[in-house]
């Protein structure tokens, strides 16, 4: 026993001082594996290639075995793998039986699992760990720890099962034919760094088969990590919820956004939660996003939320699309909180109610810009790539993005000022460089642009009522659409922000759309396209701010050009296509301000703009507001009726201890008055 412990104590000195405090170094139990025989302590049992733990303690694993696999049938288990390399072509390397709810799997070196069963004569639920009914399993990983296997899932965990990957700094590699990690009940990442290629399957996926199955939760949970995903599916799909806090994401799916070769029957989003119950949500904290996605980039079934980020978008279908409420920033949140950039997408910004706080945006859309509507169906099989003007490697037209990309990249251009508040000129401004933004205007004259009807997916539109809308309170966006560049199925609420909007350079498209109403108040608002089916300006409700607008045809590449009456540059936006109808409207501006539009940034027009106020109004809030308000005033008014009821109590009580006192004295008083008497 003492030169098993000396052993032992050899082969683990390296790696002891990684490990956390909480960790248990104290090795009871080893297991040796090798292709001729495997190696333990006393009372493990072994049968053939197969090793059951039967009891608690710690279990230092480590050797090589081409037919292998271990079977957990004990609480209270803590396996440190160690140069370990397993494979087995008839069960899961590592199986975790049903119910057991204190085991953690803690790689402390270079550990290798592979499942090499056939999937055609397996139930489909073969994998590398394999997590049975009912069981909590922690993973720690120091190292580097890979995982493959041809079966449906890599690390798989069934009904009312909970996978835990808890904070380290190892890597976990996972190359899967299908599936990678996989929980029907619960998924929760602390920490790591995750290498996930998925060939045919989901990266991430915490959602039971069975889409009536009420029992499982299907939730992710990502307080932090580092996640680079391929997959041919959804990168991330939970059934209920998707909360992430923290983390840094690099996603691609299905080969990316403007690959040639499209399979649009497969579900390849980003983030996806498919459930449309009450509670269902994607809700996103803070966090760093670069996803290139074959699908929506982030899609929910219900709700979603994001509060802070930043996040760069390439999608061949919706950036952000929420069935029925999208929430973007905090209010009155910092700028710089949320920062989302949407290189191309089909729809920007999509959902039922979608409300803005606070944050930057930057979109290009085929289709909508901000888009409140409500299903959609796809009537299209798939897209039309002949007009495409580049080859697979060599993509000539995206040397248009190229400046942007590089802008987005680089994070000492998000603490720049300039960035935001100086003109292409160098004049300080107000807001006054949007359109000089790695030239995103350029962007709006490739293929991707001029071709729409041919590679965009037409879709039928089933329009609500006055429960759709947008409302705006604050941020800094930018949309260039194809279409419309604000459109909504509803009414429109501008409570703030500054807003620039181009829309199509064509048809009755406009840049701010509506079926209901339209309200602006104390918001900075450019709108720039073609008068489509009416003059925005002719449609704005109520206001409380002057207004300007122009109506007559502008060539593409100019640049246009709004200043103040002491000369100051207010704004500078780049017009990438032929337009006819700019409108401007802002609290501070006045009939003094200058119209003006620059040819090949010399040639100086200026523009006879007409103006006028907005109709003067009462600023309208949206339903969410006013529900808000109403459920507060309902709240308070409960509130004091319960404080009412509960000095009544109070008051009740004390008249009542009152009473009490005066009848405990007045009997004293009589039995002092006797006692004097006798």
């Amino acid at each position: 026993m003492k030169i098993q412990n000396f052993f032992l104590t050899f082969l683990l000195s390296p790696i002891i001082f990684c490990l956390d405090s909480e960790d248990d170094n104290s090795y009871t139990n080893y297991i040796i594996f090798s292709n001729e025989k495997i190696r333990a302590s006393n009372k493990i049992k072994i049968s053939g290639t197969t090793v059951k733990i039967e009891k608690p303690g710690n279990y230092y694993i480590t050797g090589e075995s081409d037919e292998g696999n271990i079977i957990v049938q004990s609480n209270k288990v803590e396996l440190y793998l160690k140069n370990l390399k397993l494979s087995s072509e008839k069960t899961a390397p590592i199986t975790i039986s049903k119910d057991l709810k204190d085991v953690k799997i803690i790689n402390v070196g270079n550990t290798i699992l592979e499942d090499l069963e056939d999937p055609s004569t397996t139930d489909g639920e073969c994998a590398v760990i394999k997590i049975k009914r009912n069981s909590i399993v922690h993973f720690k990983n120091y190292d580097i720890f890979k995982l493959s296997g041809n079966c449906k899932n890599i690390i798989r965990g069934v009904e009312k099962t909970s996978i835990i990957f808890d904070k380290c700094n190892g890597e976990y590699i996972i190359n899967s034919n299908n599936t990678a990690i996989n929980s029907d009940n619960l998924l929760v990442f602390n920490g790591g760094i995750f290498k996930i290629e998925s060939e045919n399957g989901n990266g991430i996926k915490s959602k039971p088969d069975d889409d009536d199955d009420d029992d499982n939760i299907g939730k992710i949970l990502i307080n932090n990590g580092v996640f680079n995903i391929k997959s041919y599916k959804d990168a991330f799909v939970a059934k209920k919820n998707i909360t992430i806090l923290d983390g840094k994401f690099n996603i691609i799916t299905q080969y990316g956004y403007d690959y040639e070769i499209y399979n649009v029957n497969v579900s390849s989003k980003g983030f996806k939660v498919t459930s449309d119950t009450e509670g269902s949500e994607i809700r996103i904290y803070s966090g760093n996003f670069v996803l290139n996605t074959a699908d929506d980039a982030f899609r929910s079934n219900r709700d979603m939320t994001i509060l802070k980020g930043n996040i760069k978008i390439s999608s061949r279908d919706d950036a952000i699309c929420a069935k029925y409420n999208l929430t973007l920033g905090v209010k009155d949140g910092p700028l710089d909180d949320l920062q989302i950039q949407i290189i191309y997408s089909y729809e920007a910004l999509e959902g039922m109610t979608i409300k803005i706080y606070s944050g930057r945006i930057r979109a290009k859309a085929g289709n909508d810009g901000i888009n409140a509507s409500g299903p959609v169906r796809r009537i299209e099989p798939d897209f039309n790539f002949s007009n495409r003007n580049y080859t697979r490697r060599n993509r000539t037209n995206r040397n248009n993005t190229d400046n942007f990309t590089n802008w987005w990249d680089n994070p000492d251009m998000w603490n720049n000022p300039n960035l935001w508040n100086n003109s292409i000129f160098g004049n300080n401004s107000n807001r006054s460089n949007w359109g000089n933004w790695g030239n995103w205007g350029d962007f709006g004259n490739n293929n991707r642009n001029s071709s729409r009807n041919n590679t965009q997916r037409r879709r039928y539109y089933f329009f609500g009522n006055d429960s759709y809308y947008i409302s705006i309170f604050g941020g800094e966006i930018y949309v260039d659409s194809d279409t419309d560049g604000m459109d909504s199925n509803g009414n429109i609420y501008i409570h703030g922000g500054n807003l620039n909007i181009f829309s199509s350079d064509k048809g009755t498209d406009n840049p701010i759309d509506r079926d209901g109403n339209l309200t602006v108040f104390n918001a900075d608002v450019l709108a720039v396209g073609v008068r489509g089916a009416g003059y925005v300006h002719k449609w704005i409700d109520k206001g409380n701010q002057f207004y300007c607008f122009y109506a007559g045809n502008i060539n593409a590449n100019r640049l246009l050009e709004i200043r103040n009456e002491k000369d100051e540059i207010v704004k500078a936006e780049m017009i990438s296509k032929n337009i006819s109808y700019i409108f401007y409207t802002s609290s501070k501006l006045n009939k003094n301000y200058r119209f003006y539009i620059y040819e090949n940034y010399v040639n100086k027009i200026k523009l006879n703009v007409e103006c006028d106020f907005l109709e003067q109004g009462e600023d309208d809030e949206d339903v969410f507001f006013n529900n808000e308000k109403k459920n507060e005033k309902i709240k308070n008014k409960e509130n004091n009726k319960e404080e009412e009821k509960k000095d009544e109590e109070t008051d009740k009580k004390t008249e009542e201890n009152k009473n009490e006192n005066i009848s405990q004295y007045l009997g004293l008083y009589i039995i002092y008055i006797l006692i004097l008497l006798l």
